[in-house]
């Protein structure tokens, strides 16, 4: 998804199945929270990355006692440590700063989690003292926001704001600037596992396929005018609605393909075997086979 649609998705899971998360998932959840802005770039944060059935389920009895936190896949406890920033700008705008700190690094943390797929809620009602010991933070650090983060056992329905006029104040009057086009750059996909994956309405005009296995594929209402197709593998495939003019194909295998409701108008077949295939209801007007007209 795009940062807006990720933005407008993002929403508090507090229902989780208990499924493990990949290892590499999580670093790229906790290194998104350590790339948040912060104050002056002292990174005031530290973060406790609490994982395991065991681990987790251990912190929520010991810390905040919400049940449903136990069945998070890993728990990131974020403190604070506001030495650097009290000695620069006092301790008021310290504790000021910090709290921004931590704020925008949990906010990261969530939006990388529900772009992998996973949910997450803040959590604030916890023992800072007993979240302190549990792991074993220096005096220095203190432990201010709790966040859960793991597989969400059914979709979370986004819950309503207020209505933009009432939380938003305008000072000054809005620009009458057109916004610019933003261009949006190519989707790539490479070397993908895709076993079960549906794709529905999507739009791939001018795409390319290269080296594709899409054995036991079925496709249906699916526009190929003009599409070039090298070296792709279609065994087994069933094919409905299809619309192929002018579509090229090089190297494919199609064994136990089935194609119904197709437009193969003009198309031309070059160094192809068809042994043992059958036409049934075509019209071949017009049609040749090694230069002869077989179809008049």
């Amino acid at each position: 998804m795009n940062f807006q649609e990720l933005v407008f998705s993002r929403t508090s899971t507090r229902a989780f199945t208990g499924s493990a998360i990949p290892a590499e998932h999580i670093r790229l959840i906790l290194e998104a929270g350590l790339r948040a802005p912060n104050a002056c770039n002292l990174q005031s944060w530290h973060l406790y990355c609490v994982l395991g059935k065991e681990k987790v389920a251990a912190l929520t009895d010991a810390v905040c006692h919400q049940k449903w936190i136990a069945n998070a896949a890993f728990v990131v406890v974020i403190t604070e440590d506001t030495n650097a920033l009290s000695q620069r700008f006092g301790k008021e705008a310290a504790d000021r700063f910090a709290a921004q700190d931590s704020g925008a690094a949990a906010e990261n943390m969530l939006l990388m989690a529900t772009e992998l797929g996973y949910g997450g809620c803040f959590v604030g009602a916890f023992d800072p003292e007993n979240c302190r010991a549990f792991v074993n933070a220096p005096t220095e650090r203190t432990p201010v926001l709790l966040l859960p983060v793991g597989v969400p056992s059914a979709p979370v329905v986004l819950r309503d704001r207020k209505p933009f006029d009432e939380t938003v104040t305008f000072i000054g009057e809005m620009p009458e600037v057109s916004a610019p086009t933003i261009e949006e750059k190519p989707f790539e996909l490479q070397c993908a596992s895709l076993p079960g994956a549906v794709f529905d309405d999507l739009n791939l005009e001018s795409v390319s396929f290269h080296n594709i296995n899409m054995s036991g594929a079925k496709f249906d209402d699916i526009n190929l005018g003009g599409a070039t197709f090298g070296n792709i593998n279609l065994s087994d495939s069933s094919f409905g609605g299809l619309c192929m003019n002018r579509a090229r194909f090089g190297c494919v295998e199609l064994n136990g393909a089935g194609f119904e409701n197709v437009e193969l108008d003009e198309v031309v077949f070059k160094n192809c075997s068809m042994r043992g295939a059958k036409l049934e209801n075509v019209d071949i007007t017009g049609m040749t086979v090694n230069g002869k007209p077989i179809g008049e």
